[in-house]
Formats: C-alpha cells, sequence, structure tokens
C-alpha cells in the first residue's frame, strides 16, 4: 500500500530533527554504516569513526537514488567525491571517510569505555568543550586514504554532466595512476541501474542548490514515484530477497535510456 511512504517521510523527518537539533549530537560510526545509518551520522554535530567503519551510500545497486538528505551532504563534499560515492555506492573506511569530509575524528573502538565513561563525567559538570574532549582520545586510522591519491581523477571525471559525458570519460583515461581504476568505476557503473544512476546524478546535481529543507522535500517527492516508475522494487528482489544478484534493469543499457524518463520524476517539484 503507501507504507512506504509513510516510512520515508518519519525516517526524513527524524534525520532532519537531528541536524537541527540545538544540542550537540555525537555518533559513534561502527562497523557498516550505510544508507539509513548514513542519514543519522550524517546529521550529527561530530562523527567518529573507528577501525571497523565501513561508510557508503549503496542505492543504485538495487536500483534506488541516494537519500537520507544525501542530496544535501554529497555534493558539498570537495572535489565531486560526493558524486562518486553516490553513483557508485563503493564503501570507504575510516580513512576515507575523514579525508572526504564524512566524519570529524578517529578513535580507536579499544578506547570506546574510556570514552564514555570521560564524555559522562565532563557533561555532568556542566556545559562542555565537545570537540576538545574527543581529541583526547584520537589517533591516526592505521591505513592510508585511498580517495586522496584519486581525488584529481575523480574531480575531472565526475565533473561531467551526464551519465554519458561520464562514462566517455572514463573510458579515455590512459594515465597509469588512474586506468585501473577508472576501468573499476566503469565496471560499477554498468552494474547499477541506468535509470538510478541517471536521477542521482540530476538529484545531486539539483541538491547542491538547495537548502536541507528542500533536499529532504526534493528526496520524498522521487519517493512518492520511484516505486511506481523506478527501478527499486527489481533491485530489491534480486539483490535483497532473491538474492540471485541479476537484476533485470528497464533499460538494461545505457544507450536505450530515454532521458525525459529521468526528466519526469523533477518536473512538478516546487522549491518551497
Amino acid at each position: 500500500d503507501d507504507l512506504h511512504l509513510t516510512f520515508f517521510t518519519e525516517e526524513y523527518a527524524l534525520d532532519l530533527a537531528l541536524h537541527r537539533y540545538p544540542k550537540p549530537v555525537l555518533a559513534l560510526a561502527q562497523g557498516l554504516v550505510l544508507g539509513g545509518g548514513m542519514g543519522l551520522v550524517q546529521a550529527a554535530r561530530l562523527r567518529i569513526v573507528s577501525e571497523r567503519t565501513r561508510m557508503a551510500m549503496p542505492e543504485t545497486a538495487i536500483g534506488y537514488f541516494p537519500d537520507v538528505g544525501a542530496s544535501h551532504f554529497l555534493p558539498r563534499l570537495p572535489d565531486h567525491l560526493g558524486l562518486y560515492l553516490g553513483l557508485t555506492g563503493v564503501q570507504i573506511g575510516p580513512a576515507d571517510a575523514l579525508a572526504a569530509g564524512l566524519a570529524d575524528v578517529f578513535i580507536p573502538e579499544a578506547a570506546n569505555a574510556d570514552l564514555l565513561q570521560r564524555l559522562e563525567a565532563a557533561t555532568a559538570q556542566g556545559p562542555t568543550d565537545l570537540a576538545a574532549l574527543l581529541q583526547e582520545f584520537a589517533a591516526a586510522p592505521a591505513e592510508a586514504a585511498r580517495l586522496t591519491d584519486l581525488r584529481p581523477a575523480i574531480a575531472e571525471h565526475f565533473a561531467a554532466a551526464t551519465v554519458e559525458e561520464l562514462r566517455a570519460s572514463l573510458e579515455a583515461e590512459q594515465r597509469p595512476a588512474y586506468r585501473d581504476w577508472a576501468q573499476e568505476t566503469l565496471a560499477t557503473l554498468d552494474a547499477r541501474s541506468p535509470l538510478a544512476v541517471a536521477t542521482a546524478l540530476e538529484l545531486l546535481r539539483q541538491g547542491s542548490g538547495l537548502s536541507l529543507e528542500q533536499c529532504f522535500a526534493l528526496e520524498l517527492h522521487l519517493d512518492r514515484r520511484w516505486f511506481e516508475k523506478g527501478e527499486i522494487v527489481e533491485g530489491v528482489r534480486a539483490m535483497l530477497v532473491d538474492k540471485d544478484r541479476t537484476p533485470h534493469w528497464n533499460p538494461a543499457r545505457w544507450q536505450d535510456l530515454d532521458p525525459r524518463r529521468v526528466a519526469a520524476f523533477f518536473a512538478d517539484f516546487r522549491h518551497s
């Protein structure tokens, strides 16, 4: 029925409330932080990652688009990193999360008990500089940030105005430092729903010029149409229910995607 719309309305309202909450919210992001988890973490004032943190917005893999406020926080990352993460859905570790601006501090999980005790003791005494307190426990991730080396290529290729231009740019990449990554990225994009990736690109482009409230409104606007005319039902079937991992996208090829199908999702949205 329409329970999915009730769910998304309540989920986005929660995310927005966290973004606007007057007291500082700390997010302790451990393990997988995917989709809805990212909406909660990115709404927090201070975002703490650990050695097991893996972040991603993997929606295009299930024929959907990045939501939970991603249309606001992804396009505001530097060097088009948000478009790369939003279109491909690749997972990143704690070092990359820090480098991309999706996390504020790395604290090893072994320090959690001491951190929580220190937080409780400090805040019980009154207003506390939480950022400074977290720095008492901060460390450097063991692995280097892979995105740092890739940022020049990401900034160049993901500045493309359309998915067709993006694919052509990646196909033309011949620099030894980026060639394998470009081919890997192409293969990832080609496994995704063409309709979902093209819609995600347009969503992130539009979101770059909208307020946070407008971004949530636009995502909800797309939700109302996507379950009828999008790809999420087939994507969930293939990836999460039957798990045959062979989604039958419509269309299956980029060349067969009518741009008017993408435009129709946004046609009657009003920036109010």
